[in-house]
């Protein structure tokens, strides 16, 4: 059987769970206020397969998913500083709310910074997110580094080697 490459980088000896951040769920009345520290916002394409979200490969063929015809969407990150919440959080963004948080960006402004409000449109639990834009933080030095992505995907996505 031919050997195939991928673009999903295995690793045995993950980063220590400290270095992982959580992905802040937002639900129908819930209301998340805080900083931007992302510089962008970074996406991945992924499948829904065996009950789970599993990101989508690229190399020599097609991922299994993608040879069972199952459709791709695409998952976007920001990571946002809390106040009273020294790690933040990371929030994931559909296409359709990239979009909407991107209305907000004047033309060539920076992302990391502003402040924003985030709920759900009509307060329904898969209603699309809103945002509220409540300013832009004066020094963004002195905002949280934003943490790597990466190690909160591994534990959020696993690293399964049948995709």
């Amino acid at each position: 059987m031919k050997e195939r490459k991928v673009d999903w980088v295995r690793e045995d000896n993950p980063s220590p769970a400290s270095s992982v951040v959580k992905v802040q769920k937002i639900g129908a009345t819930d209301t998340l206020v805080g900083s931007i520290t992302s510089e962008v916002i970074e996406g991945y394409y992924t499948h829904w397969w065996g009950g789970r979200t599993v990101p989508h490969v690229k190399g020599e063929g097609l991922c299994s998913p993608c040879l069972a015809k199952i459709g791709m969407r695409w998952a976007g990150f920001i990571h946002l500083a809390i106040p009273g919440n020294g790690r933040g959080v990371w929030v994931e963004l559909t296409l359709t709310a990239r979009d909407e948080l991107k209305k907000f960006l004047e033309k060539g402004e920076a992302l990391r910074g502003l402040h924003v409000s985030i709920t759900r449109e009509g307060r329904r639990l898969r209603a699309p997110l809103q945002f509220q834009r409540l300013g832009r933080v004066s020094d963004t030095t002195k905002l949280i580094r934003c943490p790597e992505l990466r190690p909160t995907l591994d534990r959020l996505w696993g690293k399964s080697e049948s995709v």
